[in-house]
């Protein structure tokens, strides 16, 4: 007795085939797998205590983005009193696999790729080039503990792969290359553009303040002389840059110059007259502690201040404000690091309509462009915005956690013009 028909069993294996192969797709898209919360303080580069451990994610596609990235270490600053702890996370694409691969310091990452046996030895030899290169900085750094990380999973999915390993490490700042690279003839070429899009996922979704730096040749030897400039309008991602600024301080191989803008006209902030003020008193607050350290390092011969220069310029519209970047750029800058959105949108209202990479924000997006024509490297920041509503009277500016206290406006005189450059005001 036949219970089924030929027609029927051949229907009901096409429809069980069609429903398996819909179902695990449209799972995958529409439930996501609760992730686990991980709580820590420290998710800025500012902090009240200058002697706590600084932790670094710093990203890397391939080798080359290795010595600039190591640069930037060197720019933090790290000492027995101020140590900085650095995880390199490898990132490399696999489009064979949904599910991501994490593999610690000399594993090779060999037995987790389906590609040639040339293109497996050509990740590992990458792999160990840069676990090597962290290593050695390690050993020649006081300071410095590292360890490198190799990622593999899709571009689409890295991100969550990057802002997981954060929150595992307690990082305050990841750092990521550009998806441009230097080319030969000193512009930028795009070197895989699935990049740009992980680099604004890694934005958007970050558990701590964010770094994307662009590259223009910014590796040396460690130890060796940085010349710098941190450009400063106001807000939270600002204030985050001049948070870094602050570290630069304690190296003596740095040359650092602050220019602060001041909006000539009654510039201010968007948003209520109440929350001008709060933003105003922040960044005062920022620029007086970075001052207080600079002061305070030359004075106590530190070792540190004897490159520092603080500026102010008021400018009244856009193109005076590049004429005074400008300015600074002549000095032969090596790095210029700004915030992604300034505080000061009047100045740069109408540059957001022309601008080719958004996650750089105005600034970032003019210092990377051919038209600005500088060799200098850029690091934007955008810091790690709390979701409390009262973050910035609780932070003061400093991004997540910073100095608290009410602002005072820094003043000119309180720079020591002989130690801190000569502190041009206008």
């Amino acid at each position: 007795m036949q219970i089924m028909s030929d027609q029927s069993f051949t229907v009901l294996v096409f429809m069980s085939a069609l429903i398996t192969a819909l179902v695990t797709p449209l799972l995958a898209m529409v439930v996501k797998p609760a992730r686990r919360l991980v709580f820590y303080k420290r998710r800025t580069i500012a902090w009240p205590q200058p002697d706590s451990e600084f932790r670094i994610l710093a990203c890397v596609h391939m080798p080359r983005d290795v010595p600039a990235l190591l640069t930037l270490l060197d720019v933090a600053s790290p000492s027995d009193h101020s140590p900085v702890a650095v995880q390199a996370l490898h990132l490399i694409e696999f489009a064979g696999r949904s599910s991501a691969l994490l593999l610690i310091n000399a594993s090779a990452p060999s037995s987790s790729f389906e590609h040639s046996t040339h293109g497996r030895s050509q990740v590992e030899l990458q792999f160990k080039h840069i676990s090597h290169a962290f290593m050695a900085y390690e050993e020649n750094v006081l300071g410095v503990t590292a360890r490198t990380l190799a990622a593999v999973s899709p571009y689409v999915t890295m991100h969550d792969d990057v802002t997981a390993a954060a929150e595992d490490r307690h990082a305050a700042l990841i750092l990521l290359p550009f998806h441009k690279h230097r080319s030969v003839d000193g512009g930028l070429e795009v070197f895989h553009p699935a990049i740009q899009p992980l680099n604004q996922n890694i934005q958007r979704f970050s558990p701590c303040t964010v770094g994307i730096l662009v590259d223009r040749g910014l590796g040396g030897v460690p130890g060796a002389g940085c010349r710098v400039a941190a450009l400063f309008f106001g807000g939270r991602d600002d204030r985050e840059a001049v948070a870094l600024a602050t570290r630069m301080v304690y190296n003596p191989a740095i040359d650092l110059t602050v220019l602060r803008f001041v909006q000539k006209g009654g510039g201010s902030f968007m948003g209520t007259e109440f929350d001008a003020l709060k933003e105003r008193k922040a960044d005062d607050a920022c620029l007086r502690e970075f001052l207080d350290r600079a002061n305070s390092m030359s004075v106590g011969g530190g070792g540190g201040g004897a490159g520092v220069e603080y500026r102010e310029r008021g400018v009244f519209n856009a193109s005076e404000m590049v004429a005074q970047i400008q300015e600074v750029e002549a000095l032969g800058k090596d790095l210029f690091v700004v915030g992604k959105v300034p505080g000061l949108p009047a100045l740069t209202a109408g540059m957001a309509e022309w601008s080719e990479c958004p996650e750089l924000g105005p600034i970032g997006d003019l210092l990377a462009s051919r038209d600005f024509q500088t060799m200098a490297s850029v690091l934007v920041v955008q810091s790690y915005a709390r979701p409390s509503a009262g973050a910035i009277s609780g932070e003061l500016g400093y991004g997540g956690d910073g100095v608290p206290g009410a602002g005072r406006p820094p003043r000119p005189d309180h720079v020591r013009r002989n130690s801190i450059g000569t502190g041009n005001w206008s």
